[in-house]
């Protein structure tokens, strides 16, 4: 989107964002609107209404004589919604609707519907526009097809109801240029499965202006209705912005995406994150005179008991602390009428909505190539940024030759991920070395073009010294921390440059508290500028035992305790054959130990099996080198224990991924492994032989303590997500980005 289009964007909501600033300037503040229900009276038993306690008790509603009388204490009022209960049950509709036009010179009235009386509809409609010259927006509901949508709204036929009405009002809208029609969907767990089936009928069958998707608010039913969970709202999230409806509004899908964005994060973080102005300026009254800065919140006063005067109750002072309170973030909710215009009230909100639309950050693809930690980091976090992003643009730099038609590699195919050519490959050794220099260039020019805020470093080892607005992950400094475990090419690189990919970079992701601690340890940094974002653990890994596929694919015939990672001297591996050879016959004999890895060093493998044999386990030890990632989830599922050792590291991802397979872990007291294990396993000291012994002998004989651990296991492994990583790698995106402009 280009600057002509975000200038039409701020002409098409100025006229909200001058009240605001308008209104500033006035001692008493004026209104920007009036959410007035004006009946109780409804047709339809829906299961999310959140007026279901007042429903039908209609001997005290406003009459239309009261509502002359306090209409002339409010003054000029540019906008009205008309709710309920059901609106267009109310015999004086039209009437309230002139009352208002002539004493507050309303122009815009916004009325819902259920559809349910589609004459009286129609009459209604045709009415107010013959007799007020204002603009009427009807907001058709519909929460489902068919049978969903009549079993959510109580009443058989009511899905037919809503095509009839919305037939009429459509031929109608044909005679009148000032009418426009809507459709809003509430999401709660009825229909949370059929959401993406809403949007296509909308986008296929129906002519309307706007077509929103709220969660369920406000004082619901809990017995007949629950909110869906947040993963399932993120989900949905990615369907409701391919609606075309709402992309043939491109203004308006910029406001919405970016409601949809902040009412996930108030959900999750329980607590408001917008300044609420809409309580300053867009008061309710109820069908009893009720007045209330927020729907949700108690009523400030009655209108009876003022003798009308609107004002009296708005100026009062019990007003102004509630107002007060709100202000100061007292309370929060995810309103879509309330925070669609909190975000255009709000310049930063308002502004980031538009300006921050388009994120455009890179990422090393070539990073993603591979088994290591570094490679299933960048592949999860691509994945999870295209589960919760469909609006920033993403630049993944890869091998020219990968472009070509016959590689089917990508990990998404999402409009918002753009493949790039930012490494060309040859395959000979004596260019190899020449070809990096080429590379650097290649990269920086291709970031040039594509106009990148930002690059994301998933693995320094690609450090790229021409490009200077980056972020790096570093996932540990092992390398410097335990020389002998680690390859010449990395200490040296590791000892030249990670200082100055430290000071060059806008921002440093810590995969672990761990490695945040050894950053401050061992380098002159800024706390501030190291951001602790875990890792995830992918949706592969859930519990699957399956003994007769483990014997059939990898002849495994009896129980065994597991340990993976790569054949390399920091995981500790000789020590662990230590403990497994002091354990007890009967147990040897009862459970072998499986280890799964890729080899990376042969000499250090020759040592393990000269340890081995020396041991006089080579019997009870069985080695699996390559193993394909969706068998992972077999060898954790039928373990009788996970075993992780190593000696230093900046996560630990096999241990979280037996966790998420319900097995109970054994891993070491140090760096970043007790956060990750949290309770659900025993933390022992990875260079005692005979702690090690102890903890084996303890899972192995104690049933309880498995079954404990197991359940534990589950529960833990679910506070880490991909999801939740991209979520807090896109903020560490959003907020340097933000800095910077």
């Amino acid at each position: 989107m280009g600057i002509l289009d975000k200038i039409k964007i701020v002409k098409n909501y100025w006229p909200v964002s001058k009240f605001y600033f308008y209104s500033l300037l006035k001692k008493n503040q004026p209104l920007f609107g009036l959410f007035f229900q004006i009946t109780n009276r409804c047709n339809a038993k829906c299961l999310m209404c959140f007026n279901w306690q007042k429903l039908n008790k209609i001997s005290d509603e406003v009459s239309l004589s009261e509502i002359k009388k306090f209409t002339k204490t409010i003054g000029h009022l540019p906008h009205l919604t008309l709710g309920g209960g059901e609106p267009f049950l109310r015999d004086d509709l039209v009437e309230i609707c002139q009352i208002f036009s002539k004493n507050n010179q309303v122009n815009k009235v916004t009325i819902p519907t259920n559809c349910l009386s589609t004459d009286r509809i129609i009459d209604s409609v045709e009415r107010i526009l013959e007799l007020c010259p204002l603009k009427l927006k009807i907001v058709l509901s519909l929460d489902g097809l068919k049978k969903t949508h009549d079993y959510i709204r109580g009443v058989k036929g009511n899905f037919n109801k809503f095509l009839e009405t919305y037939e009429k009002l459509n031929q109608l809208s044909k005679r009148y240029p000032r009418l426009q029609l809507s459709v809003n969907t509430t999401i709660s767990d009825k229909n949370e499965d059929n959401i993406s089936q809403v949007i296509d009928f909308v986008d296929k069958n129906l002519t309307v202006k706007f077509h929103t998707l709220e969660v369920i608010r406000g004082c619901y039913n809990q017995k007949n209705v629950q909110a869906p969970s947040l993963d399932r709202y993120q989900q949905m999230i990615k369907q409701v912005l391919k609606s075309q409806t709402l992309n043939n509004n491109r203004h308006h899908k910029l406001i919405y995406s970016y409601y949809h964005k902040i009412a996930l994060d108030i959900l999750r973080e329980k607590k408001q994150l917008i300044p609420c102005r809409v309580s300053s300026f867009f008061p309710v009254i109820d069908a009893v005179g009720d007045v209330y800065n927020c729907e949700l919140l108690p009523a400030i006063g009655n209108l009876r008991d003022s003798n009308y005067n609107f004002l009296k109750i708005w100026q009062s002072d019990k007003a102004k602390q509630q107002r007060k309170d709100i202000s100061n973030k007292k309370c929060y909710c995810t309103h879509y009428c309330y925070q669609i215009q909190n975000i255009i009230m709000s310049p930063f909100h308002f502004l980031k909505a538009i300006i921050h639309n388009n994120m455009r950050i890179g990422l090393d693809y070539i990073s993603t190539f591979g088994q290591g930690g570094n490679a299933t980091y960048t592949r999860e976090l691509i994945k999870g940024l295209a589960e919760i992003d469909q609006r920033n643009n993403y630049y993944l730099y890869t091998y020219l030759h990968k472009l070509l038609p016959f590689y089917k590699n990508e990990i998404v195919c999402q409009k918002n991920f753009h493949y790039r050519a930012g490494y060309f490959c040859w395959p000979y050794k004596f260019f190899r070395k020449n070809i990096g220099i080429f590379n650097q260039r290649l990269l920086f020019k291709k970031n040039k073009k594509d106009k990148l805020d930002l690059f994301h470093l998933t693995n320094p080892l690609k450090f790229n010294d021409r490009i200077k607005n980056f972020v790096v992950t570093i996932h540990d400094i092992c390398v410097l921390k335990e020389l002998n475990f680690a390859k010449k090419y990395s200490i040296n690189f590791y000892q030249k440059n990670l200082k100055n990919i430290l000071d060059k970079s806008q921002a440093i992701i810590a995969v672990s508290q761990s490695t945040k601690k050894d950053l401050l340890n061992n380098f002159n940094i800024s706390p501030k500028k190291i951001f602790v974002v875990y890792e995830g653990v992918s949706n592969i890994f859930k519990p699957k035992p399956d003994k007769e596929y483990l014997k059939k694919k990898f002849n495994i015939d009896k129980e065994y305790i597991l340990s993976v990672g790569q054949i390399q001297p920091r995981k500790n591996l000789s020590r662990l054959f230590q403990a497994y050879a002091r354990l007890p016959s009967f147990l040897r004999e009862k459970y072998q130990l499986i280890v799964v890895g890729q080899v990376r060093n042969k000499i250090v493998l020759e040592k393990l099996m000269s340890r081995i044999e020396k041991l006089k386990i080579k019997n009870q030890v069985r080695f699996l080198d390559y193993v394909e990632i969706s068998d992972l989830p077999y060898l954790y599922s039928s373990a009788i224990v996970f075993v992780y050792l190593s000696l230093c590291e900046g996560f630990g991802l096999p241990v979280l991924e037996s966790l998420a397979c319900s097995r109970p872990a054994i891993t070491s007291n140090i760096s970043s492994l007790p956060e990750v294990l949290g309770q659900a396993g025993l933390l022992v000291n990875p260079y005692s032989v005979e702690e090690i012994k102890n903890a084996l002998e303890k899972i192995l004989t104690d049933k309880s303590l498995r079954a404990t651990l197991a359940k534990a296991a589950i529960e833990h492994s679910q506070l880490f997500t991909w999801q939740k990583t991209a979520q807090g790698v896109l903020k560490v995106y959003q907020k340097i980005i933000e800095s910077k402009k």
